[in-house]
């Protein structure tokens, strides 16, 4: 459906404007390990400036999405503890996401043998849908929920480099810091969890297509 909305935006753009798809893995890194697939639609401003809409939706099940650092950080706490039941790490996973985006080419923009387009400095706003998920170790990790389902907003900044053949089609690589405010790393259930700033690195591979 996301993909579908954003040919149909592209439909009515100007020559010049490009649509894709892609897929994003999880950072290793962060509580949430999920994969996502993309879709895309970038128009050009200026001859080094594109404006892009992302439509994201993760097609990992939820809460398997759980990545293996929160799992051990889990199991690590409740053993130290020697009582698991008390032990609960709150993980926030991610379900949809909508991102705004804007991104500076170094290099102009041409058209000679296909288009060059980067290095390119990337920055922009992210909405995405989230759901919290309780997990806990007793012979092994558990996760209960969600317990709790919000939208949150965040920024994301970095940099990306697509190449493009003979043809109108191009293969686009991104690196993203994503900030974005969740749960802090706590294991007292009894307390309230206050929302901290997060940082995650997200990686992604676009295919694209010139229309």
């Amino acid at each position: 459906m996301i993909i579908a909305l954003l040919l149909s935006l592209a439909s009515s753009a100007s020559t010049g404007t490009e649509v894709g798809v892609g897929y994003r893995a999880g950072d290793a890194s962060d509580f949430d390990d999920g994969r996502v697939l993309l879709g895309h639609v970038r128009t050009p401003i200026t001859s080094t400036i594109t404006a892009e809409l992302t439509g994201g939706y993760s097609v990992s099940s939820r809460p398997d999405s759980i990545s293996g650092l929160a799992k051990t950080l889990t199991a690590i706490t409740s053993y130290a503890v020697m009582n698991s039941a008390d032990v609960a790490l709150r993980c926030r996973l991610e379900s949809w996401s909508l991102q705004a985006m804007a991104d500076w080419s170094i290099v102009e923009r041409t058209h000679a043998k296909g288009w060059t387009g980067g290095p390119r400095l990337v920055s922009g706003l992210v909405l995405y849908g989230a759901e919290d998920y309780l997990l806990r170790y007793y012979d092994g990790p558990e996760s209960t929920g969600p317990v709790e389902q919000s939208t949150q907003i965040g920024a994301v900044a970095g940099a990306s480099i697509d190449v493009w053949g003979q043809s109108q089609f191009g293969v686009r690589f991104n690196i993203l810091n994503r900030f974005t405010f969740a749960p802090g790393v706590t294991f007292n259930t009894d307390e309230a969890q206050e929302e901290s700033l997060r940082r995650s690195i997200i990686t992604s591979i676009d295919m694209l297509w010139r229309l």
